[in-house]
């Protein structure tokens, strides 16, 4: 008899367990969208353009042919300042602003989420914003997700080698000059 209320007992923990579990995942995935969009992105809409880069169902072929572009130039710069690309990460892009709306984005033109993946807007489709995501990611993996999540780089190297390593006109004048930086330090 004693058994028994034992194995009871183990069954209503392990239900309790399993309830607070999906609980905690509809709560984080209803919170942040593009997390559930990229666990499962056919259920929102994306399908697959190439390996593990989804697009929204209605984007046109014109710019998915420079999506294809932008990751190919993108992961070749990425590769080149790491020496090589250890992370393998989902990309989800769209081709309108209800998608990149509806995945929960803003201003910026894309976000990455630590070596998970990143989410592409409309504007964002291009092999620089493409590389400075990709460089977040590659970063993230060679760091490992712990010392990420407690913020063993700072915020502002980590955006600062985004910016390199894509060689982002926004920030950085030509490589000809000899103060790359648009931005007077001083």
């Amino acid at each position: 008899m004693k058994r028994e209320s034992v194995k009871r007992w183990y069954r209503i923990v392990a239900i309790v367990l399993i309830g607070f579990l999906i609980a905690g995942t509809s709560i984080v995935f209803s919170m942040q969208p593009t997390l559930a969009a990229l666990v499962c992105p056919r259920y929102f809409g994306f399908e697959q353009l190439s390996g593990r880069v989804f697009v929204n169902a209605t984007m046109p072929g014109p710019l998915k042919a420079q999506l294809t572009r932008a990751m190919r130039e993108g992961e070749t710069k990425v590769a080149d300042f790491y020496g090589e690309l250890r992370a393998a990460p989902e990309v989800l892009a769209c081709a309108t602003d209800s998608c990149w709306r509806g995945l929960g984005g803003s201003g910026a033109q894309a976000i990455s989420y630590a070596s998970a993946g990143f989410r592409l807007a409309p504007l964002g489709i291009n092999p620089i914003i493409v590389a400075h995501e990709l460089s977040h990611i590659e970063l993230h993996e060679r760091l490992g997700l712990v010392k990420f999540m407690v913020g063993a780089i700072p915020a502002w190297f980590d955006e600062g080698l985004a910016v390199i390593v894509s060689e982002d006109p926004r920030y950085l004048l030509a490589s000809t000059e000899s103060d790359r930086c648009r931005v007077d330090a001083t």
